[in-house]
């Protein structure tokens, strides 16, 4: 999947990875590890997070870092590679999102990394071998439409799922 942006209305460089923002797509590229945040300290791409609806991370990034994305709530589409192996905590904490495909080559999904995203469509490869505490509270509503997880052993902290425990019992953790 290739994506080009044109006259790119915002961009900026931190460490391993740049980004750009035109119209309301943010893009976000590089090669390695995005930087972890704080709710305190979040990336100056956030400075937009009520104009973006929908986010582009490019080939080479391999870590979603931690509040990556935390509040962009108009944010519905996001596009990981399958170059990511780790989502960070709080990285999409309380965002718009309604559908998410967690990429197969992904390990692990920090705590709090969904938080607060009212999901309908949930993916989780079987190559998940950790997932945080409180990483999908209230999400609740994705045993509602669509559930897809492989019946591979992993490690789910007891309130990883928490408010979701109709599809922790449908999924048998």
């Amino acid at each position: 999947m290739k994506f080009t942006i044109s006259a790119a209305d915002h961009r900026g460089k931190i460490d391993n990875v740049s980004w750009s923002i035109s119209k309301d797509m943010l893009l976000i590229q590089g090669n390695g590890l995005m930087r972890n945040f704080s709710d305190l300290n979040l990336p100056q791409w956030c400075e937009y997070r009520n104009d973006v609806k929908s986010v582009v991370v490019g080939k080479g990034v391999t870590s979603i870092g931690n509040f990556a994305f935390a509040g962009f709530e108009m944010m519905t589409t996001i596009y990981m590679p399958n170059t990511v192996k780790y989502i960070g905590d709080g990285a999409f904490f309380r965002v718009g999102l309604r559908n998410v495909e967690i990429p197969v080559t992904v390990l692990k999904i920090g705590k709090g990394a969904f938080f607060g995203v009212h999901l309908r469509s949930l993916e989780i490869p079987e190559t998940v071998i950790k997932i945080g505490e409180c990483a999908f509270w209230g999400s609740e509503q994705a045993v509602t439409e669509k559930v897809r997880y492989a019946e591979t052993p992993m490690m789910v902290y007891s309130s990883g799922f928490r408010e979701m425990e109709k599809m922790s019992v449908a999924l048998g953790i």
